[in-house]
Protein backbone atom coordinates (compact mmCIF):
# COMPACT_ATOMS: atom_id res chain seq x y z
CA UNK A 1 0.00 0.00 0.00
CA UNK A 2 0.35 3.63 -0.07
CA UNK A 3 3.29 5.49 1.71
CA UNK A 4 1.86 7.81 4.27
CA UNK A 5 3.66 10.73 2.01
CA UNK A 6 2.82 9.34 -0.98
CA UNK A 7 -0.68 7.39 -1.67
CA UNK A 8 -1.18 8.45 -5.15
CA UNK A 9 2.02 5.97 -6.11
CA UNK A 10 1.34 3.52 -3.63
CA UNK A 11 -2.11 3.26 -4.98
CA UNK A 12 -1.26 2.77 -8.68
CA UNK A 13 -1.10 -0.79 -8.94
CA UNK A 14 -4.56 -1.01 -6.87
CA UNK A 15 -5.76 0.94 -9.53
CA UNK A 16 -4.61 -0.85 -12.44
CA UNK A 17 -5.50 -4.32 -10.66
CA UNK A 18 -8.95 -2.75 -10.46
CA UNK A 19 -9.39 -1.23 -13.87
CA UNK A 20 -9.05 -5.08 -14.81
CA UNK A 21 -11.96 -5.43 -12.79
CA UNK A 22 -10.08 -6.99 -9.53
CA UNK A 23 -13.38 -6.44 -6.53
CA UNK A 24 -10.08 -7.12 -4.31
CA UNK A 25 -8.02 -4.28 -5.71
CA UNK A 26 -10.74 -2.11 -5.34
CA UNK A 27 -11.79 -2.96 -2.10
CA UNK A 28 -7.78 -1.70 -1.23
CA UNK A 29 -8.96 1.74 -2.93
CA UNK A 30 -12.10 2.26 -1.04
CA UNK A 31 -10.46 1.03 2.23
CA UNK A 32 -7.48 3.65 1.86
CA UNK A 33 -9.60 6.46 0.46
CA UNK A 34 -12.60 5.89 2.25
CA UNK A 35 -11.61 8.41 5.41
CA UNK A 36 -10.99 11.37 3.18
CA UNK A 37 -13.91 10.57 0.54
CA UNK A 38 -16.49 10.25 3.74
CA UNK A 39 -14.97 13.64 5.36
CA UNK A 40 -15.66 15.57 2.62
CA UNK A 41 -19.08 14.54 2.19
CA UNK A 42 -19.90 15.28 5.56
CA UNK A 43 -18.00 18.94 5.12
CA UNK A 44 -20.51 19.31 2.50
CA UNK A 45 -23.74 17.92 3.91
CA UNK A 46 -22.93 18.48 7.52
CA UNK A 47 -24.98 14.58 8.32
CA UNK A 48 -22.68 11.54 9.03
CA UNK A 49 -25.47 9.11 7.00
CA UNK A 50 -26.00 11.45 4.05
CA UNK A 51 -22.17 11.32 4.00
CA UNK A 52 -21.99 7.75 3.76
CA UNK A 53 -25.05 7.56 1.02
CA UNK A 54 -23.03 10.09 -0.67
CA UNK A 55 -19.74 7.93 -0.13
CA UNK A 56 -21.19 4.80 -1.50
CA UNK A 57 -23.45 6.16 -4.52
CA UNK A 58 -19.20 7.34 -5.56
CA UNK A 59 -17.47 4.34 -4.91
CA UNK A 60 -20.06 2.98 -6.84
CA UNK A 61 -19.62 5.58 -9.97
CA UNK A 62 -16.34 4.96 -9.52
CA UNK A 63 -16.41 0.94 -9.85
CA UNK A 64 -18.46 1.15 -13.19
CA UNK A 65 -16.05 4.57 -14.73
CA UNK A 66 -12.59 3.22 -13.51
CA UNK A 67 -11.89 2.39 -16.92
CA UNK A 68 -11.91 6.57 -17.87
CA UNK A 69 -8.85 7.26 -15.24
CA UNK A 70 -6.15 7.44 -18.06
CA UNK A 71 -3.51 7.82 -15.47
CA UNK A 72 -3.22 5.90 -12.06
CA UNK A 73 -1.64 7.99 -10.30
CA UNK A 74 -4.82 10.54 -10.42
CA UNK A 75 -6.72 8.38 -8.05
CA UNK A 76 -7.27 10.36 -5.15
CA UNK A 77 -8.16 13.67 -6.75
CA UNK A 78 -10.48 12.37 -9.14
CA UNK A 79 -12.01 10.83 -6.62
CA UNK A 80 -12.00 13.56 -4.80
CA UNK A 81 -13.77 15.88 -7.55
CA UNK A 82 -16.46 13.02 -7.68
CA UNK A 83 -16.94 13.08 -3.82
CA UNK A 84 -17.49 16.83 -3.84
CA UNK A 85 -19.58 17.22 -7.02
CA UNK A 86 -22.00 14.07 -5.61
CA UNK A 87 -22.30 15.90 -2.52
CA UNK A 88 -23.17 19.36 -3.82
CA UNK A 89 -25.80 17.86 -5.99
CA UNK A 90 -27.35 15.64 -3.34
CA UNK A 91 -27.77 19.05 -1.25
CA UNK A 92 -29.46 21.12 -4.11
CA UNK A 93 -31.96 17.83 -4.72
CA UNK A 94 -32.61 17.47 -1.06
CA UNK A 95 -32.84 22.02 -0.95
CA UNK A 96 -35.30 21.34 -3.61
CA UNK A 97 -37.35 18.20 -2.27
CA UNK A 98 -37.26 20.33 1.45
CA UNK A 99 -39.27 23.56 -0.37
CA UNK A 100 -41.67 21.40 -2.23
CA UNK A 101 -42.35 19.45 0.94
CA UNK A 102 -42.68 22.58 2.96
CA UNK A 103 -43.02 22.06 6.79
CA UNK A 104 -40.29 20.07 8.43
CA UNK A 105 -40.07 16.72 9.63
CA UNK A 106 -40.65 15.85 13.03
CA UNK A 107 -39.77 12.27 13.12
CA UNK A 108 -36.58 12.68 13.88
CA UNK A 109 -37.52 13.87 16.76
CA UNK A 110 -40.14 11.77 17.54
CA UNK A 111 -37.58 8.84 17.37
CA UNK A 112 -35.33 10.36 19.37
CA UNK A 113 -38.04 11.38 22.34
CA UNK A 114 -38.84 7.55 22.13
CA UNK A 115 -35.15 6.30 22.57
CA UNK A 116 -34.89 8.13 25.39
CA UNK A 117 -37.44 7.12 26.88
CA UNK A 118 -36.77 3.22 26.04
CA UNK A 119 -35.68 1.01 29.18
CA UNK A 120 -34.24 -1.29 27.01
CA UNK A 121 -30.28 -1.23 27.49
CA UNK A 122 -29.51 -0.19 23.83
CA UNK A 123 -31.56 2.86 24.34
CA UNK A 124 -28.74 4.79 26.11
CA UNK A 125 -26.25 4.21 23.40
CA UNK A 126 -28.56 4.92 20.67
CA UNK A 127 -29.29 8.13 22.20
CA UNK A 128 -25.36 8.90 22.52
CA UNK A 129 -24.89 8.26 18.82
CA UNK A 130 -27.94 10.78 18.10
CA UNK A 131 -26.08 13.08 20.48
CA UNK A 132 -22.45 12.64 18.78
CA UNK A 133 -24.76 13.08 15.14
CA UNK A 134 -25.89 16.46 16.49
CA UNK A 135 -23.40 17.71 17.48
CA UNK A 136 -21.27 16.85 14.14
CA UNK A 137 -24.58 18.73 12.41
CA UNK A 138 -24.10 21.96 14.78
CA UNK A 139 -20.25 22.10 14.70
CA UNK A 140 -19.45 22.25 11.51
CA UNK A 141 -22.45 24.87 10.59
CA UNK A 142 -19.86 27.34 12.64
CA UNK A 143 -17.06 26.10 10.63
CA UNK A 144 -15.69 28.40 7.40
CA UNK A 145 -16.06 25.92 4.76
CA UNK A 146 -12.46 25.42 3.40
CA UNK A 147 -11.84 24.47 7.46
CA UNK A 148 -14.76 21.46 7.72
CA UNK A 149 -13.20 18.64 5.55
CA UNK A 150 -9.70 19.46 7.15
CA UNK A 151 -10.96 19.55 10.76
CA UNK A 152 -12.62 16.08 10.47
CA UNK A 153 -10.35 14.48 8.27
CA UNK A 154 -7.76 15.59 10.94
CA UNK A 155 -9.04 13.55 13.82
CA UNK A 156 -10.29 10.61 11.71
CA UNK A 157 -6.62 9.93 10.26
CA UNK A 158 -5.48 10.60 14.00
CA UNK A 159 -4.20 13.73 14.44
CA UNK A 160 -1.94 13.77 11.78
CA UNK A 161 -1.34 16.85 9.13
CA UNK A 162 0.72 15.20 6.53
CA UNK A 163 -1.90 12.58 6.40
CA UNK A 164 -4.65 14.92 5.93
CA UNK A 165 -2.41 16.30 3.50
CA UNK A 166 -1.60 13.86 1.18
CA UNK A 167 -5.35 12.96 1.03
CA UNK A 168 -6.41 16.40 0.11
CA UNK A 169 -3.68 17.48 -2.25
CA UNK A 170 -2.90 20.22 -0.14
CA UNK A 171 0.39 20.97 1.22
CA UNK A 172 1.10 20.63 5.06
CA UNK A 173 1.23 24.65 5.83
CA UNK A 174 -2.29 24.86 4.20
CA UNK A 175 -3.62 22.24 6.51
CA UNK A 176 -2.29 23.53 9.69
CA UNK A 177 -3.65 26.91 8.62
CA UNK A 178 -7.27 25.59 7.86
CA UNK A 179 -7.05 23.77 10.88
CA UNK A 180 -6.12 26.79 13.29
CA UNK A 181 -8.97 28.87 11.71
CA UNK A 182 -11.60 26.30 12.20
CA UNK A 183 -10.06 25.38 15.84
CA UNK A 184 -10.06 29.57 16.67
CA UNK A 185 -14.28 29.58 15.88
CA UNK A 186 -14.80 26.82 18.72
CA UNK A 187 -14.79 26.36 22.31
CA UNK A 188 -12.05 23.93 23.78
CA UNK A 189 -15.21 21.51 25.19
CA UNK A 190 -17.27 21.62 21.72
CA UNK A 191 -13.95 20.69 20.04
CA UNK A 192 -12.71 17.97 22.73
CA UNK A 193 -16.53 16.60 22.12
CA UNK A 194 -16.75 17.37 18.10
CA UNK A 195 -13.19 15.52 18.08
CA UNK A 196 -14.63 12.20 19.10
CA UNK A 197 -17.15 12.23 17.74
CA UNK A 198 -15.59 12.67 14.18
CA UNK A 199 -12.96 9.62 15.18
CA UNK A 200 -16.04 7.25 16.39
CA UNK A 201 -18.48 7.96 13.13
CA UNK A 202 -15.10 7.27 10.97
CA UNK A 203 -15.99 4.86 8.43
CA UNK A 204 -14.22 1.31 8.97
CA UNK A 205 -14.41 -1.95 7.81
CA UNK A 206 -18.06 -2.41 7.47
CA UNK A 207 -18.10 0.29 5.35
CA UNK A 208 -16.20 -1.02 3.35
CA UNK A 209 -17.80 -3.80 2.78
CA UNK A 210 -20.93 -2.35 2.52
CA UNK A 211 -19.56 -0.87 -0.46
CA UNK A 212 -17.80 -3.67 -2.16
CA UNK A 213 -21.25 -5.59 -1.44
CA UNK A 214 -22.95 -2.73 -3.65
CA UNK A 215 -20.35 -3.40 -6.87
CA UNK A 216 -20.35 -7.39 -6.16
CA UNK A 217 -22.69 -7.36 -9.48
CA UNK A 218 -21.03 -4.65 -11.22
CA UNK A 219 -18.02 -3.82 -13.46
CA UNK A 220 -15.89 -0.87 -14.50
Amino acid sequence: MASVSSPDAGLERSVAAAIAGDAGAFAELVAASQSAVTSIALAICRDVATSEDVAQEVYLLAWRRLGELRNPSSFLPWIRQMTRFTAKTRMRDRGTEDRHLGAPSYGALDDLLAQAADPRPGADAELLHRERLDLVADTLSELPDESREVLVLFHREGRSTRQVASLLGLSEAVVRKRLERGRRRLRSDVLERFAEAARTTAPGAAFTAAVMALTAAGAP
